[in-house]
Order: C-alpha cells, then structure tokens, then sequence
C-alpha cells in the first residue's frame, strides 16, 4: 500500500507519487525537479505515476498489474500534473484502464493499465536469465553518467566498464539498479526503472544525439520478493536493441530479480537524431574519454 500524504516515514519515491483526488477519477499533484531527466520529467516516474493513478481508481486486490502502455505527446514540464482515468472494462478477472495526463492543462500523454486475476496454467520459463550474482557488499555504485536529477535518486551497478560513443558493435548492456534512499519498490518501480539504464546506442554510437521516448510499453511478469520489495535489494536489468532506422530506436527491456524470477519485460520505441550540442560526451560526463566510463 501507497505511503499516505504525510505518514511518518514515508521514503521520498513514496512522497512523489503521492496524489489527490480532485474528481470522479481525475487525480492530481504538482511535479517538480526531483524526477528530472535531460530536459523534462524523467519517464520512468511518469510511467509510475500512471500506474498509481490508476491503482487508486481500481484498488480491488485480487487484481495485479499486468501491462501498462504509455504514448509521449511531448515531454512532460514542470507544474500541476492531472491525471484522469476512465474505466474501458470492468470484469470478474479483468480490468482495462485509459489514461490522460495534462501539465498545466496541455496534454502529455495517453496511455493504457491492465489488471488481471492470477489464472492456473501450467507455467514454465523460457528466457534465459543474465548473471545474477549481486554486487559485491563494498562494491560502491557507479555514478549514472546522464545528466538529470532523477539519476541522483537511483543507485546503479554496470555489468561491464564501456565508454559512450566508443562505436561498441553491441546490442546488451545493463546490471544492478535500487533506489538510493529506498522505499517500497514495487510495481512502480519496476516502471521507473525499465527506462533508467543509458540506452545501449550511447555506447554503440560514435556522435552525441539527443531523443526521447514516444511508446513505452511494460509487462509484469512475476510476483516480486520480499528482498526487493523492502528496498534493500536491487534488481538486475538488462536493456537489448535490434535495429536504429530512419531516427527511430527499439530498447527491449527484462528485469530479474536475484532468485531468478523476471519481474518485468517492456519494450520502448526511441527516436534520435544526430546533435554535436547534445550533453553527452565520451566516456560519460566526469569520466576519463579514453580509460570508459564504468558503464555497461
């Protein structure tokens, strides 16, 4: 359960998802830098503000979250956040919810939440899970090499040392990631986190380019443990991407927890275009262009 507006040790990933009831499934708050990206709020936290909205419009327990779509319209400023959430479809086992969110009365960005019953099947895995040794106790994190206040929120682990715009022929790249100050990390911060890891073409590219998000889609796989859930645990993330054509980018996405459950499968769709002035340099910002920049 959501920490409620106010209650004592409430960890700030719980203080800025806090919302509002103004309406008949309208929910609102005022957002601020704290979730900052490059040039506007960071994704993640607008995938996990939908994703709370819209479990306070449908709060019935026997359904988790399932699937969450979001489409940017443009990026997402500073200001009064609205987001209104109509009920597509109500059943026994099933719920689909639209979407809306306005800053300041412009519209953002539309979406769509599934929730679902747990289903007896037969059940298996079939994906192939990355190493899932954690961190090392003294392993310090890296600092996230993006510039945004939201990176300063989350603690990051890379796989392997790459440097940005070394022309790496790669397609994966990811490692361990949590919230700094902890909190309860549950589905939301599942959303947050499938769209926090630099994006596997920083390292694969050879100019600096800026972009953004248009569709991000996420699916929740499994149930999450206790060990993630309490804060103190990461999980392990893995970013893979298939083609750039035409400015437009792919970024599939799996998260694993240290048990060996996929927690999380998404898939976002980037445009990019070419840009000398863009914030990101070889190697990452603060680190050294020809020793990498500790990422992966």
């Amino acid at each position: 359960m959501t920490a409620e507006v106010g209650s004592p040790g409430a960890s700030l990933f719980d203080r800025t998802l806090e919302l509002e009831t103004t309406g008949s499934g309208v929910y609102e708050r005022d957002i601020d830098r704290t979730w900052w990206g490059w040039n506007g709020q960071f994704g993640g936290y607008v995938m996990a503000l939908a994703l709370e909205a819209t479990r306070r419009h449908d709060p019935d327990p026997s359904l988790a979250a399932r699937s969450l779509t979001l489409h940017f319209l443009r990026r997402l400023p500073e200001g009064r956040c609205r987001i209104e959430v109509h009920t597509e479809r109500q059943g026994r086992t099933a719920a689909t919810h639209s979407i809306r969110m306005f800053v300041d009365d412009r519209l953002c960005a539309v979406g769509l939440v599934l929730f679902g019953a747990h289903r007896d099947n037969e059940e298996f895995l079939a994906a192939t899970p990355p190493d899932l040794t954690l961190p090392a106790p003294d392993r310090v994190p890296v600092a996230p090499p993006l510039p945004g206040h939201a990176m300063e929120q989350l603690e990051m682990w890379p796989s392997e040392e790459l440097s940005f715009l070394a022309g790496v022929e790669l397609a994966e790249v990811g490692g361990w990631i949590r919230l700094r100050e902890g909190g309860r990390a549950d589905e939301r911060f599942l959303a947050l986190a499938c769209d926090a890891w630099p994006p596997a073409f920083l390292f694969r590219h050879t100019r600096a380019a800026v972009g953004g998000t248009l569709e991000l889609t996420a699916h929740f796989r499994d149930d999450i443990p206790p060990s993630v859930l309490a804060g103190t645990e990461p999980v392990r993330l893995v970013l893979r991407l298939a083609a750039s054509r035409a400015g437009y980018i792919d970024e599939d996405c799996e998260i694993w927890s240290a048990d060996g459950r996929l927690l999380l499968q998404s898939r976002q769709l980037r445009y990019n275009e070419l840009n000398d002035d863009a914030p990101v340099r070889p190697g990452g910002p603060g680190s050294d262009p020809a020793g990498g920049g500790g990422w992966g």
